[in-house]
């Protein structure tokens, strides 16, 4: 819900993306020494692409997810799935953003 101000907020998770920082992280001297299984995560293959995560940003920046506005959303989770479930996803108050105090 966006009243009274037209204001949409989203919770975007999009994981580890690779983008080439992350790469030459993985190979410099430092990540080597400080953070060595980044090599092993690249090798895996289960790092988000960054195209997944962009293609995220850009729906939700166009509007077409307004329903799912304030909900906690992943990369992982199948985008078209989730905005054909939007009116259920909010009636559910499923993935919804929560304070916890």
């Amino acid at each position: 819900m966006a009243e009274p101000h037209g204001v949409r907020v989203f919770g975007f998770r999009p994981g580890f993306v690779r983008t080439a920082l992350v790469e030459e992280g993985a190979r410099s001297l430092a990540g080597k020494r400080w953070i060595p299984e980044l090599q092993r995560l690249l090798d895996s293959g289960r790092l988000v692409p960054a195209e997944v995560a962009a293609r995220w940003i850009v729906l939700l920046a166009s509007g077409e997810a307004d329903d799912l506005s304030g909900r906690v959303l992943s990369a992982a989770d199948d985008i078209a799935t989730l905005v054909a479930r939007g009116d259920q996803i909010r009636r559910e108050g499923q993935y919804a953003l929560r304070l916890i105090e």
